[in-house]
């Protein structure tokens, strides 16, 4: 049953719509699959793309995702959400985070060796475990989970790199934490 604005039962027939890609949209994924670029004149899916292109975080993104779909390696954990923010360019390394903030050092607390980005996160640190699959042959897309067409992403990589940052995470949690009144132990006198 259906109800009216006011809360009253409404009897107005319903017609079931059928839902189809629509012309922009196809033209939208054929465009990510490297058929050539989107134009402003398929619709807003053209506009969607130039818009993401314009933004410099969403860089990998734009250059290594090549078809629309779901994503399988998404499992609602702390390294999946971390491996969702590397992915689209926003993982809160200390390179991010001084674009905002004056004077931040960006060198990785960690090792000291590079500055800390999400390419040194993932593949570089030496501090950070279990070491990257495939060492050096590893890109950055790979790790992260980026595939060509028709390709299966690297399920090893995608979870050495959740791991990663995930141990990333907790360290940076610890440094990074400053006790307050509730979480401080009473003194006893």
């Amino acid at each position: 049953m259906y109800y009216d604005q006011m809360g009253g039962p409404d009897e107005t027939p319903r017609r079931k719509i059928r839902c189809s890609p629509s012309a922009p949209w196809r033209d939208r994924r054929e465009g990510l699959a490297g058929e050539g670029p989107p134009t402003s004149q398929q619709g807003r899916g053209g506009e969607v793309a130039e818009a993401a292109e314009a933004k410099p975080a969403l860089a990998v993104y734009c250059a290594e995702k090549t078809s629309i779909g779901k994503e399988l390696f998404y499992e609602n954990s702390t390294g999946s959400g971390l491996l969702f923010e590397a992915r689209s360019g926003m993982l809160r390394t200390r390179q991010l985070r001084a674009k905002y903030t004056a004077g931040l050092d960006i060198t990785c607390p960690n090792c000291g060796l590079d500055d800390e980005t999400v390419r040194h996160i993932v593949l570089e640190c030496p501090e950070l475990r279990p070491p990257p699959s495939d060492g050096a042959a590893l890109s950055l897309a790979m790790a992260l989970g980026f595939r060509g067409r028709g390709e299966q992403p690297s399920w090893q990589a995608v979870e050495t790199s959740k791991r990663r940052l995930e141990l990333w995470w907790r360290i940076r949690a610890s440094q990074t934490h400053t006790p307050t009144a509730s979480t401080q132990v009473p003194r006893v006198e």
